[in-house]
């Protein structure tokens, strides 16, 4: 007989970064949040560590900096930090950017789609992570419905 699962006695905790904290930013903070809840015996426990913020974001919102144990618009400060996973939730625009940037600092990558705006960015970054030994995914939630597949 298997042994039984201990809440907490095998889970690794993950450190997660977000880079965005709009619509969906938020819908993956909470995501992330309750995913001790939703799911039976994970292997993971997320830990939201820090969030880049855009610097046009009124910077006395509480809601972030209740949530994350960092908070900053800047870049450079955001990418010191140690963290296991990037979640990038920004405009469709930025992905290239900051899934470079954050390919270089990582262990993984999670990027809302699109991956990038053009075929050759997106083939860039794919061949980027080639000779890298990253973990990436892009967002697409409605990939397992069997009309998409």
């Amino acid at each position: 007989m298997p042994a039984r699962y201990t809440p907490g006695e095998f889970m690794k905790e993950l450190r997660i970064g977000l880079i965005g904290f709009g619509f969906i930013g938020k819908i993956h903070t909470l995501a992330y949040q309750n995913l001790l809840l939703s799911i039976k015996n994970p292997k993971i426990k997320p830990k939201l560590v820090a969030l880049l913020r855009s610097p046009l974001t009124a910077p006395g919102d509480g809601l972030a900096t209740s949530i994350f144990e960092s908070v900053t618009s800047n870049p450079d400060k955001y990418f010191d930090q140690e963290l296991d996973l990037i979640d990038i939730c920004t405009p469709n625009y930025l992905h290239f950017s900051q899934v470079e940037r954050s390919l270089k600092t990582v262990k993984a990558v999670y990027c809302e789609k699109p991956l990038a705006m053009t075929y050759p960015e997106s083939l860039e970054l794919a061949k980027m992570t080639d000779s890298m030994h990253v973990i990436t995914q892009v967002a697409y939630m409605m990939r397992f419905s069997p009309a998409i597949r």
